[in-house]
This record gives structure tokens, C-alpha cells and sequence, in this order.
């Protein structure tokens, strides 16, 4: 006769004892730090979870590569616009002009925390795949350096021409 509690383990039958605590671990929030300093969460790893909102715990260096590339290339455009706009350009973009009315600090810090909270979202959100547009939302990172790229390019030539 086998006396004390015998569990099965399928991923080691040679595990005579069970390990668990009974409590379901996914029902606990998890916290700041251990999502920054112990998470495991990677991927993503079902397919039936590819199009839910899922959180993971730790993401890829190249994510982290272009959200910096981001924010660099916004404040890179926050300076050249406050240059432009000391040489008699003026501000298109009406959210921008209206933190300019407070002068060039707050138009750089507001840049800087929108462009910061706009990509914290797009970062949570990194593994929701868009079914409308069939792209996952860390793609839209590329877009963006595109899109700054451009503003940039076409910045750094309205400085070269007509300043």
C-alpha cells in the first residue's frame, strides 16, 4: 500500500510529489517589479491567444531598440521645429502649437511625454495582432521611424534651402 499523497506528473513521472499549492497563480495581479526584474512571459504562445490582448512579461531587445529610435527622432524633431520656427517657420500641427504658446520648454516636454506615452501603449500592446489591417501592433513601430524619418529629412531641407 502507498501511503501519503501520489500525483502524477506528466512532464516527469518520476516526480512522486505534487508541487503545487492549489492556488491558481493567473488569478494574482502581478506587480511592477516582478514584470520588470522576474518575469518569464516572452511570446505569446497559443495560436488562440495571438488575437487577445495578452501581457507579457519581458520583451525582445529590438523592441526596446525601437522604441528608443522613436523617441530620439521625435526630440530630434521637437529641436529642429523649435529652430525652424526661430527662423520664421510656424508650427502646423495644432495640439504642438498650442504647447508652443508656453514657449520652447513646455513644447519639448510635452512632445517628449506624449511621444513617451504613446509608445508605453504601443509597447503593452506590442503582441495584439490587428485583424482589420492583419499586422501585429509592433509593426506600427516601423511606420512611425518612417514617418519621423521623413519629417526629418524634410526639416533638415527646409533648413538647408531656405534658412
Amino acid at each position: 500500500m502507498l501511503s501519503g499523497p501520489v500525483s502524477i506528473n506528466r512532464y516527469n513521472p518520476a516526480i512522486d510529489n505534487d508541487r503545487r499549492s492549489g492556488e491558481d497563480r493567473r488569478k494574482r495581479m502581478t506587480s511592477l517589479s516582478q514584470m520588470m526584474f522576474r518575469g518569464q512571459r516572452k511570446t505569446i504562445r497559443r495560436e488562440a491567444d495571438q488575437y487577445r490582448l495578452i501581457w507579457v512579461d519581458r520583451y525582445n531587445p529590438t523592441l526596446f531598440f525601437l522604441v528608443l529610435t522613436v523617441v530620439l527622432l521625435s526630440m530630434t524633431d521637437a529641436f529642429l521645429t523649435l529652430f525652424l520656427i526661430n527662423k520664421g517657420a510656424t508650427e502646423i500641427n495644432p495640439i504642438m502649437a498650442y504647447c508652443l504658446s508656453f514657449g520652447p520648454s513646455m513644447f519639448i516636454l510635452s512632445k517628449y511625454v506624449l511621444t513617451c506615452i504613446s509608445v508605453l501603449v504601443l509597447l503593452v500592446l506590442s503582441n495584439v495582432f490587428i485583424l482589420r489591417i492583419r499586422i501585429y501592433t509592433k509593426t506600427i513601430f516601423h511606420y512611425i521611424i518612417g514617418i519621423f524619418s521623413c519629417v526629418i529629412i524634410w526639416e533638415l531641407f527646409l533648413l538647408y534651402y531656405y534658412y
